[in-house]
């Protein structure tokens, strides 16, 4: 109850370390919640005088009729009290055969208490996580919110503190971070509009450790769009089966669109942020504000995908560019709320390290197709031009010796110039005799690679939107 709670309550709640969408305030036998102009009194069920207008606590029962709330309620092992939730709400496997309308002591949304819209604009995954406290006061502090949201903390300072090492050991390397460009479409008018809470995404992806760009429009998108190595798309699409064909109608682009580094065929990096689904109802806006150090995983095993391993399941994340499907809530109600993220990868010796990007190995050398001159020193620029240039001297030399060979085999007219044998044979179309008079057979091969891979891009193209073709590329 509270009153025994209150011996460590004031310190525990003097004040809210990362929610700035609502106030708590403790006394021995209530509780006053405020959110924005709004102010709720809780009171303990065993105070020795009753307020007329508060709510006696521990609740016997709940509905549900708003985002944000569910996973709270699940977190604090209280589903059992859910007496009503509605379909677009019901999201978890505990939720599928309750009533969608009921009578309940209390009711979140439809006109009850209404947190939904200050928890989803809070401005990080800790902020939202915080929430948990809020839902424990109409429980009688019975959730043991205060330790699950410690454990919540740890959890995410720990994945935070192993990206934050990888950037203090590279922070002299340029482009050593992702670039992450956060955009969002109107699926009502199909264009691209500035994301909702841009603040909140921008904090959890800087913590997963890329570097944050948000998209405003469509023009700010195609100029954003050019530095980045992968994009999170945050459309709230409702019921509307978002994928990869409406995404390219509405971007603009498609995975096989030239000059974009996260574009790859069914290798590009088009992120989503909901994986799971019920009926067409995304789980993200229901569970996640009450698992952060979950969704922090989840962003940084897309980021880092060897520090996770294989076994690691995305929870919320889905990358567009697989064609990848919703994945639907089972009909399975544990007994027990159970964490999908255990912790483990926080005690292992994995160190976080990006595994794509234009230069992700900063302690080595920078991949062919990640190397741009504007960002190389001088002398590499120099070392690259002359070698260049002896490469160039290297093919005179041997086109002159197969030129003075013709002429001594009387192939060329006497007193023809060396080099003239290679204007005869462009204009012949005799690519195929470089090789047979001398030349190293590389030339013809890369002129047969450039053909192959013309042939694996059209491929690729038309077997686009091809769920057995994305799961044949994703393998290889």
């Amino acid at each position: 109850m509270l009153a025994s709670f209150h011996s460590s309550a004031n310190q525990l709640y003097s004040a809210l370390s990362y929610a700035q969408n609502y106030k708590i305030a403790i006394t021995p036998y209530t509780v006053t919640l405020t959110v924005g102009n709004t102010t709720t009194v809780l009171q303990a069920c065993n105070a020795p005088t009753k307020v007329g207008t508060a709510i006696t606590v521990p609740v016997s029962s709940i509905s549900i009729n708003q985002d944000a709330v569910l996973g709270f309620v699940e977190r604090l092992n209280k589903q059992s009290l859910i007496a009503a939730i509605g379909s677009q709400y019901a999201t978890s496997s505990c939720t599928q055969t309750k009533p969608a309308t009921g009578s309940a002591q209390i009711s979140f949304g439809s006109s009850g208490i209404d947190v939904s819209r200050a928890i989803l604009s809070e401005q990080s995954p800790l902020a939202q996580g915080e929430w948990l406290l809020f839902f424990d006061a109409f429980f009688g502090f019975t959730g043991n919110s205060v330790q699950t949201f410690g454990s919540v903390v740890s959890q995410y300072k720990c994945l935070q503190g192993k990206v934050n090492a990888y950037k203090t050991a590279n922070a002299a390397v340029a482009n050593a971070l992702p670039i992450a460009v956060i955009s969002a479409a109107d699926l009502t008018t199909n264009t691209v509009v500035a994301p909702q809470n841009a603040k909140f995404w921008s904090t959890l992806l800087q913590d997963a450790g890329a570097v944050p760009l948000i998209s405003g429009d469509s023009s700010s998108f195609q100029n954003l769009a050019h530095a980045a190595d992968l994009i999170f798309d945050t459309t709230v699409e409702g019921t509307v089966s978002y994928d990869i064909l409406l995404w390219n109608k509405i971007y603009g682009l498609n995975p096989q669109t030239p000059g974009y580094n996260f574009l790859n065929g069914f290798k590009s990096q088009i992120w989503r942020f909901d994986h799971i689904a019920d009926e067409g109802h995304n789980d993200f806006y229901q569970s996640s504000p009450a698992q952060p150090e979950l969704l922090l995983a989840d962003v940084i095993s897309i980021l880092s995908q060897k520090y996770f391993g294989v076994n690691f399941e995305n929870q919320w994340t889905r990358n567009l560019a697989y064609s990848a499907g919703y994945k639907q809530v089972n009909q399975t109600c544990p007994s027990a709320f159970t964490l999908y993220y255990n912790g483990a990868y926080c005690t292992d010796s994995n160190v976080f390290a990006p595994d794509f990007g234009r230069y992700y190995n900063p302690t080595g050398i920078p991949l062919a197709n990640q190397v741009t001159v504007t960002t190389l020193a001088g002398g590499v620029v120099g070392g690259i031009v002359g070698g260049v240039l002896v490469g160039l001297a290297l093919i005179a030399v041997a086109v002159w010796y197969i030129g003075r060979r013709r002429s001594l085999a009387g192939v060329d007219k006497t007193g023809q110039s060396p080099f003239a044998w290679v204007k005869d044979a462009i204009a012949g179309r005799r690519f195929a005799t470089l090789e047979e008079e001398g030349i190293s057979g590389g030339v013809a091969d890369r002129i047969e690679a450039v053909h192959v891979n013309r042939e694996t891009n059209a491929i690729q193209g038309g077997a686009l939107g091809s769920d057995s073709a994305g799961r044949v590329n994703a393998s290889a």
